[in-house]
């Protein structure tokens, strides 16, 4: 018998050569934007990506930055006690000009019917998709957009950043009741 540690560390398992330890990045508002504006090209796009940003970080009961080694990211979160994390993450922004919208971790948190929901809301502002809606609907997919294909216009983006506030309130109250 050769004895055997359970539950090696990602470090411990790198060092015996069976996988490279995972690179991570500490992503915050100031290298988030910086990435952001090397590399987003279309001035209206790093526009939209500013904007959504300040709306995660003064709106969110969660503003959560990413650690990609890659690419920065900032989601937007609110506090559910029905998940076991706590939270619900509705949308991630990308520093490369994407957003993904996340109906799967709202399905899995939450249930089906608030994934229902947010993909009805959605659809009514946001034309320019390009999800399935019969997945998005049974919370199947994070579908993950350029910014200025889902806000082509302004009034668009102020649509979408109501119909948040409108979702997660919706949410939170349900889970007042429940």
């Amino acid at each position: 018998m050769v004895p055997r540690v359970i539950g090696l560390t990602a470090k411990a398992e790198a060092a015996k050569g069976k996988r490279p330890p995972i690179e991570r990045k500490e992503w915050d508002t100031d290298s988030f934007i910086k990435d952001s504006k090397d590399r987003i090209q279309n001035q209206y796009a790093y526009k939209l990506l500013c904007d959504i940003l300040e709306f995660a970080e003064t709106k969110a009961d969660l503003p959560e930055f990413g650690t990609g080694k890659g690419t920065g990211s900032i989601t937007f979160k609110f506090k559910d006690l029905r998940s076991k994390s706590k939270l619900i993450s509705v949308f991630t922004v990308y520093s490369d000009g994407r957003i993904q919208f996340r109906f799967a971790n709202i399905k899995n948190r939450i249930g089906d019917k608030y994934s229902e929901i947010f993909n009805a809301m959605l659809l009514k502002i946001i034309h320019n998709k390009n999800w399935d809606e019969n997945d998005a609907r049974a919370g199947e997919i994070s579908p993950t957009i350029p910014l200025e294909g889902a806000f082509p216009k302004e009034e668009i983006l102020e649509s979408f950043k109501s119909t948040i506030l409108e979702f997660v309130n919706l949410a939170k109250n349900d889970s007042k009741v429940a």
